[in-house]
């Protein structure tokens, strides 16, 4: 079973789950309340009844397969008793990836529309004048919706996959993909030291959640190690080894010599999460450029050909 919500879902039922649970409410009944007329209403029922038995909530959240970042922050909240606060990182992790997707949709849909004008307006006038056949206007838009589809399903099949990771860490996708994983895994690493736990269990958790193998490897290799008493291997060391940024390592040496490791790698997932919307606005804008200059490409073969045909015509009258 895998729980696959929308994540406005998420962000309304771990909001309201968090604050009525603050409000000093019971957490079952917390949950039934927070569940009620929303997409985890069967969910939360069942972990209402799992709590009322004894169980905590983060095992029945991983057995049902919900996301591994809301299992360990769920965890994280359980073991220090900051519930509440995890659950209210959660919703403004979530409503935060919201905004950055509905802020890229916005950007992109205005090319879109003119890149399917500019290639079925010109096809479209020649098919009424029978220079070409009225299917022939579909070709544009058949390939733009075809190559996002082979994409998405590419990305699908490979979901989770070691060419997928090391992709996400190859030079220039780097620069995109990076702040995310960062500012994941800090997050995780955050909620954790909060609750206590020890370097090794956190960082396990990270490795969980913070969707590359690679660093999740990397991450699982530092937790063995420090584990096996190698006095060489700190959590500056684990991320420097995770090949995390300049910056954060630094910021992460500071708070272990400070004694405020928990909430400076707190500040850091907020800055690196911030520098990812930042870079994803700045990817959308060079890809709305791309679909401009790529429209008036077609716009220039297509006149081009016309005119070309429209000169044939011409000499065969004469």
């Amino acid at each position: 079973m895998t729980i696959r919500h929308s994540w406005t879902s998420i962000t309304q039922f771990y909001r309201q789950f968090g604050s009525t649970y603050a409000a000093g409410i019971d957490i079952s009944q917390a949950i039934e309340l927070a569940s009620v007329r929303s997409p985890y209403a069967q969910d939360g029922h069942r972990w209402a009844e799992g709590c009322r038995n004894g169980k905590s909530l983060h095992e029945q959240l991983r057995t049902d397969g919900e996301r591994d970042f809301i299992c360990a922050l769920i965890e994280a909240g359980e073991a220090s008793s900051h519930l509440p606060r995890m659950c209210t990182e959660i919703a403004a992790f979530y409503e935060h990836a919201h905004t950055i997707r509905s802020n890229t949709i916005k950007q992109l849909a205005y090319p879109v529309l003119v890149y399917h004008v500019a290639t079925m307006l010109p096809v479209g006038v020649a098919s009424f004048l029978n220079y070409l056949p009225a299917w022939a206007a579909l070709i544009g838009p058949l390939v733009f919706w075809g190559s996002l589809l082979l994409t998405y399903s590419f990305r699908r099949t490979l979901s989770g996959s070691l060419f997928l990771s090391r992709c996400a860490l190859a030079p220039g996708i780097r620069w995109l993909c990076m702040p995310l994983m960062a500012g994941i895994s800090c997050r995780i690493l955050s909620g954790c030291l909060q609750a206590g736990m020890l370097f090794p269990k956190a960082l396990r958790l990270a490795a969980d959640s913070c969707g590359n193998l690679l660093i999740a490897e990397s991450f699982r290799k530092s937790a063995r190690a420090i584990e096996q008493d190698d006095e060489q291997i700190n959590l500056t060391n684990a991320l420097s080894a995770a090949s995390f940024p300049r910056t954060l390592l630094n910021e992460c040496q500071s708070g272990e010599l400070s004694g405020q490791l928990d909430t400076v790698l707190a500040r850091s997932a907020h800055d690196q999460l911030h520098i990812f919307q930042q870079r994803s606005q700045m990817a959308s804008a060079v890809l709305c450029k791309g679909f401009y200059a790529l429209v008036v490409l077609l716009v220039a073969i297509i006149a081009i050909l016309g005119v070309s045909g429209y000169a044939s015509l011409i000499q065969s009258l004469t």
